[in-house]
């Protein structure tokens, strides 16, 4: 047997044994370090290039146990179907039937590894959406536990790593430009700079802020989340949170990846629109305007003018792309198939116009409108039912979720971060378990802990 599948082997087989909750929490803990433990041992211990790729690949076999685990052993129930959940489960059955019968109308041939990549990528949402959904309720305030421990441990040493080691930590002791192209097989024209750094660690002269996630835009897509949840309690008169949240915000801005900013402001927006008692909307415009302070101080004037106007470099690009999916609408209505659109779609040299950097059209590029219609009626419908639920129980859980969804799926304009594992599998975990919430409250939970309803 390989070391890959003896490794996946163990990780499932002592996966399996533990209650689906735990592996959720397993895998909350292992995202951030899934992206720096792995090429540290690759770096520096010799361990082979199929091994590591199995230690990355557990986090994607926690999320299956913890969903498969829950459905077999029938400790909990879905409970009444929400229209979102039927949207989704529509959704899941025809990327798996594109998968299957190989449909699309692309002329592009691409290796099966891209296919099953993609479709693994895309399939990301509906399955920690269902593990959310089938966990315990009373799962609820643990896992927020974790989460938030975990990502202040993730912001300490980002802070650290940012301040006081050198970039020469993660071009000679990480290498983690040698990981991303060995390993992970991306461009080394795309990925690596002439330190031998991924070429995002420094943006307009700037370093950015890196921590365990290996890359500054998972750290800012896993900050999302934990932002917004902490706001959530700080505005609600709960001051002890606003040590932690200041720390959240400062990563996020020293992470200076404008695509999360964005989905954390919008998210904020709404979280203000949810809870629209007077104590919350002060609190929040006063987090807005510490988090915009952070923002300012740390991109600079110039650069948000020329990100919000297009003449930013990655800005107008993005813009670009924009552009050319509403030209290019018309190519896609029944997909080119999984994998042939797409981020990758060009790492094998696949080219679909209108297609790169923004999350729907790289749906469409690969399943068509019909998948498209799907996802977005879920990502609406699961908005609104969070919304609602959050007004009606008054559920910080909810709401804080309802917002960063909001966010995140306005922010997967500029790039397809809704289809990211690291950024994405808690947001949607989350996401199921705080609907679930609303619908089965626990019983007698601390009004002060996270998770509190």
């Amino acid at each position: 047997m390989s070391p890959l599948l003896a490794l996946l082997a163990a990780a499932i087989t002592a996966g399996g044994l533990l209650h689906p909750a735990r592996q959720a929490a397993i895998l909350l803990v292992w995202l951030p370090f899934s992206n720096f433990v792995p090429p540290l041992l690759y770096a520096q211990f010799a361990v082979g290039a199929e091994t590591v790729r199995g230690l990355i690949a557990i986090k994607d076999a926690l999320l299956g146990m913890s969903l498969a685990g829950n459905a077999i052993r029938q400790r909990t129930r879905l409970g009444t179907w929400q229209f979102a959940d039927l949207l989704l489960l529509a959704y899941t059955l025809l990327l798996s039937l594109y998968f299957a019968l190989g449909l699309g109308d692309g002329d592009s041939t691409v290796s099966p590894e891209t296919r099953l990549g993609a479709l693994r990528n895309l399939l990301t949402p509906p399955l920690a959406w269902f593990a959310g959904r089938l966990l315990p309720v009373e799962a609820a305030p643990s896992l927020l536990r974790v989460l938030l421990l975990t990502h202040t441990a993730v912001c300490l040493f980002g802070f650290f790593e940012l301040f006081y080691l050198p970039l020469e930590f993660w071009s000679l002791v990480v290498q983690i430009g040698a990981f991303l192209v060995d390993v992970k097989g991306l461009l080394p024209d795309q990925n690596s700079n002439f330190l031998g750094l991924w070429a995002n660690h420094i943006m307009h002269g700037m370093r950015r802020m890196v921590s365990f996630y290996g890359d500054p835009h998972s750290l800012g897509q896993a900050s999302v989340v934990p932002i917004v949840y902490v706001a959530a309690l700080a505005a609600s008169g709960r001051r002890r949170w606003l040590p932690l949240l200041a720390l959240f915000m400062g990563t996020l801005a020293l992470s200076i990846h404008r695509e999360s900013i964005l989905a954390t402001l919008l998210g904020l927006g709404l979280l203000t629109w949810i809870r629209r008692e007077q104590t919350a909307r002060l609190g929040a415009l006063a987090l807005a305007l510490l988090f915009g302070a952070l923002l300012f101080g740390t991109l600079g004037a110039e650069l948000i003018t020329n990100t919000l106007t297009g003449q930013e470099s990655s800005a107008s690009v993005r813009t670009q792309f924009l552009e050319e999916a509403i030209d290019n609408l018309d190519q896609y209505w029944f997909g080119r198939g999984i994998g042939q659109a797409g981020g990758f779609a060009i790492g094998e040299g696949v080219q679909a116009e209108g297609v790169g950097e923004n999350s729907y059209m790289a749906l469409m590029g690969q399943a068509g409108l019909l998948s498209l219609l799907l996802l977005l009626g879920f990502l609406a419908s699961a908005i609104l039912t969070l919304t609602r639920g959050a007004a009606a129980t008054g559920s910080l859980l909810a709401a804080a979720i309802a917002a960063a969804l909001f966010g995140r799926c306005c922010g997967a304009l500029f790039s397809e971060s809704l289809f990211g594992f690291t950024g994405t599998a808690p947001l949607f975990l989350f996401a199921g378990l705080a609907l679930r919430t609303i619908t089965l409250p626990p019983p007698d939970t601390h009004a002060d802990s996270p998770g509190h309803q």
